[in-house]
């Protein structure tokens, strides 16, 4: 009870207290709530006349940046074979009067020139960090909202009805598979089935594999090379030996295939070292002559012969050492020839019992995995490092929903960034036309996958890009010279069910 008494009292004080405070810093003639209204709208203010001093040195420096010759458009990427690589040489073989100015150059320097203003337009498959949008904003360029033109994509594969023991992989176990540093030889390792482990897929450097080096293995899109994955991977220039390498079938002619494409490879690496290892047995040959050559004059000059014609006998020394260098030459490209076939068959020992067993497993493009998905089976991808003990696993199985909303984690979306400006303007109108109009061709010739319908609609909308109206060129373009080139003929639809140089005609991805 007392306590309650004297509550009154005390917010009485409380209250008397603020009042006092306030009569007080009224005396002195300072109004509190003033004061911070006023510091409020001068930080405002500050902040306004500093966001316009920027927009003024921006577009300032933007107004210095390099120019194109008239109708002419820069476009950088990291291939020239690209998607848009592609599209430029359609383009160009059309009526449109756009010259392409196309530029070659790693992901990092692309990025560089865009934001320098060296290229107007960027294919990318990494999105530009904080500081490399602060660097083009700076310049006056407006990239936050790039057009996107596919997905590179990778998927896991093996052969349709083999059991390995599983059917999903954490990112981190794809690591553990592919990764120079995996000591896998069997699933069971992993905790799959007792079957043993073999893996292929195409060459670092396609669109397919980017994914497995950025998201699985950490390297920078572009960085990944075949030192960095697991030495015993089969490495496939032609998708038709990479459908049978997961089929299983004809393992004899693929193998044969695999090896010559070995020694055509090591023979190529070794060129310099066999040209120099003929040149130095060339020498010490015609050392050796010479050198019988010397004694011989010696003794001849010691016996006070002389020589009845000096220009005959200096002739048959020059024959005998060039005889000589070419025996030696002979010799020595026979023992560079036995060193290539000694590597030739330790390779193919090596490599044969990854021929004859069931536990393949390939990484192709979604493109080759949709036009083949009644005979490869896809794992699905858990876009953890690893899965802690207990937990429910979080299993993606690659469509083109799952890609699309880039919940399948192997999935990297294909850019073209461009000052939005550039991108809405007329020089870049034809490109991107053709880029919409065509964009299920180019993608698959690439190996990505496209954008669905509803993509191609919205993308044109947001755009202002309408269909085609140019007539279609007739001749396959060149992507590394769009001012000669034409379209590419449409690759026939593969048969259904079919693995290509299996059982079904060849198809292009």
């Amino acid at each position: 009870m007392r306590s309650s008494r004297r509550h009154p009292l005390r917010l009485a004080f409380l209250a008397g207290s603020v009042a006092l405070s306030a009569v007080t810093l009224s005396a002195c003639g300072v109004s509190t709530s003033d004061t911070i209204v006023q510091d409020d709208r001068r930080a405002a203010a500050d902040r306004e006349n500093q966001q316009r001093a920027d927009a003024t040195a921006a577009e300032a420096r933007h107004g210095e940046l390099p120019t194109r010759p008239p109708g002419t458009i820069a476009v950088g990427m990291r291939v020239a074979e690209s998607v848009t690589g592609r599209a430029i040489a359609r383009t160009a073989a059309t009526s449109s009067p756009v010259k392409y100015d196309v530029q070659v150059a790693e992901t990092n320097t692309g990025i560089q020139d865009l934001c320098a203003g060296r290229i107007d337009l960027l294919q990318t498959a990494r999105k530009l960090s904080a500081a490399e949008h602060a660097a083009c904003a700076a310049n006056g360029l407006q990239v936050e909202k790039p057009m996107i033109i596919g997905y590179a994509v990778a998927v896991l594969v093996t052969r349709n009805g083999t059991d390995i023991g599983g059917d999903c992989l954490t990112l981190g176990g794809v690591k553990s598979l592919l990764a120079t540093s995996s000591t896998v030889t069997n699933w069971q390792q992993i905790g799959f089935a007792n079957q043993e482990f073999a893996a292929g897929g195409p060459p670092a450097s396609t669109a397919a594999m980017q994914p497995i080096g950025r998201l699985a293995l950490g390297f920078p899109i572009g960085g990944l090379s075949q030192d960095n994955l697991r030495g015993s991977m089969q490495v496939f220039t032609d998708s038709d030996d990479i459908g049978a390498f997961i089929a299983g079938d004809d393992r004899q002619e693929v193998l044969d295939r695999q090896v010559r494409s070995y020694v055509r490879r090591v023979t190529l690496e070794r060129r310099s070292a066999d040209a120099n290892a003929i040149a130095r047995a060339e020498r010490e040959a015609a050392d050796a002559v010479v050198k019988k050559i010397n004694a011989e004059n010696r003794r001849r000059t010691a016996r006070g012969e002389s020589v009845a014609d000096p220009e005959a006998l200096e002739a048959r020394n020059a024959k005998r050492v060039a005889d000589a260098k070419r025996a030696a030459a002979t010799k020595q490209r026979a023992a560079n020839r036995r060193a290539i076939s000694r590597l030739s068959r330790e390779y193919r020992n090596e490599q044969l019992p990854s021929y004859q067993g069931d536990g393949r497993l390939a990484v192709v493009g979604y493109p080759y995995y949709e036009a083949h998905s009644d005979v490869l089976r896809p794992l699905e991808i858990d876009p953890r490092t690893k899965s802690a003990a207990g937990s429910r696993p979080d299993c993606r199985f690659p469509s083109q929903h799952t890609i699309a909303d880039g919940s399948y984690p192997l999935t990297l979306p294909v850019y073209l960034y461009g000052d939005a400006r550039t991108l809405r303007g007329e020089l870049a109108r034809p490109l991107l036309r053709t880029l919409l109009d065509d964009n299920a061709e180019l993608t698959r010739m690439n190996d990505v996958a496209g954008l669905s319908a509803a993509a191609v609609s919205r993308t044109r909308r947001e755009l202002g890009v309408g269909t085609g109206t140019s007539p279609a060129p007739t001749s396959s373009p060149s992507p590394a010279s769009p001012s000669t080139t034409t379209a590419t003929t449409p690759a026939p639809p593969p048969a259904p069910g079919g693995i290509p140089g299996v059982d079904a005609p060849q198809a292009t991805p």
